[in-house]
């Protein structure tokens, strides 16, 4: 797991860190190196769940082994077959911009 450098955890990262240490035993350090680790990935998300979720869903992911390139790979995956269906339903290919000559 590759790690971050950065000086500082904005409040919502701060709360995740805070559940991951009294919600599921995390250290202080421990937590903080796991919220760098998926900065990643919760860049990606929207931040609607609530920190005790987020945290919840990073020590699950730890403890399963999943990695924050596996996640961000997942999603992009999803993302990406969200956007093919979207072009299905509604039947048109995407515009596509033509530089002027």
């Amino acid at each position: 797991m590759t790690v971050q450098a950065r000086a500082k955890l904005d409040r919502y990262e701060r709360g995740i860190c805070e559940h991951l240490v009294n919600q599921c035993g995390y250290d202080r350090r421990a937590a903080r190196l796991l919220v760098l680790a998926f900065l990643p990935v919760l860049k990606l998300q929207d931040r609607y769940d609530s920190c005790r979720m987020w945290a919840e869903r990073l020590d699950e992911a730890k403890r399963n082994g999943l990695t924050p390139e596996e996640w961000l790979k997942r999603i992009r995956k999803i993302r990406g077959g969200a956007e093919r269906a979207e072009i299905f339903v509604n039947g048109k290919e995407p515009r596509k911009i033509v530089a002027a000559k």
